[in-house]
């Protein structure tokens, strides 16, 4: 008998629709933006901008749910991995980045 499971358990947290993070910075940037001064042009760009690209991010996590955090994945890793001898063998060890210091400091 396989156990139930709540749809909720499974399914990434979003935030209206999108990722929450990107969700709140979209949030703080329309108030930012409605914030310089409560005239009409003001009001209509905050709206414009907020639901804008609150749509995008709707439309990016229907995508994939928890796409922001695979893209910063993408960008720590290294485009090309460097080659080693066999392809069951050990990696060289990768060279210092940081020199090493001289035998005898003054």
């Amino acid at each position: 008998m396989r156990a139930r499971i709540h749809q909720s358990m499974t399914r990434a947290p979003l935030l209206g629709g999108g990722h929450p993070r990107l969700t709140v910075i979209n949030a703080v940037l329309a108030l930012a933006i409605l914030s310089t001064g409560l005239h009409w042009w003001t009001l209509a760009l905050a709206v414009c901008v907020g639901l804008g690209v609150q749509w995008a991010l709707r439309a990016a996590a229907r995508r994939h749910p928890e796409w922001p955090i695979v893209y910063l994945r993408h960008l720590r890793e290294p485009a090309i991995r460097p080659a080693h001898g066999r392809a069951w063998g050990i990696p060289e060890k990768p060279k210092p980045t940081v020199p090493s210091l001289p035998r005898w400091t003054p």
